[in-house]
């Protein structure tokens, strides 16, 4: 049965034709939630198995280009490419490049933005970069604009 059959079915509910058992009512949203959890359980799967893959032919190779130091191509590009799938593990895994300020309703919230100039950055989603360069020229840094944190 193809999927958009099982979200349908999934979501109005009724009898599976296959199997004659009533199959629950869902919303669409929790049936696009499990087709879309499926999806990055698949990717991460993937994503695991070739990076196994990859170190295990890095430590192969390594092991057989002991001979003299010589690395051939094919064992630098099994390197290179594990390389680049580490950094992007990495980058793809990391979270924590932000932080909230949290105040007790939307009135102290626009004070405080108006104070320190960042209502001119946004009112919400604010740039780091931006609210530096603002900052720092509030409290008197030169040349703000050249310098990153």
């Amino acid at each position: 049965m193809p999927n958009w059959e099982k979200l349908a079915k999934g979501r109005t509910g009724g009898k599976d034709e296959t199997s004659e058992q009533e199959v629950p009512e869902k919303t669409l949203e929790e049936s696009c939630r499990e087709e879309i959890d499926e999806v990055e359980r698949a990717i991460r799967q993937d994503a695991e198995y070739t990076h196994k893959r990859l170190k295990r032919a890095f430590y192969e190779g390594f092991a057989d280009g002991l001979n003299g130091g010589k690395v051939s191509k094919e064992e630098q590009a099994f390197r290179d490419r594990l390389d680049r799938e580490d950094a992007r593990k990495r980058a793809a895994t990391d979270s924590e490049f932000w932080f909230a300020v949290v105040f007790a309703n939307r009135g102290e919230k626009a004070e405080f933005l108006r104070k320190y100039g960042l209502d001119k950055v946004g009112d919400k989603y604010l740039s780091g970069l931006a609210c530096d360069k603002v900052l720092q020229r509030r409290i008197g840094i030169k040349d703000a604009h050249k310098r990153r944190i």
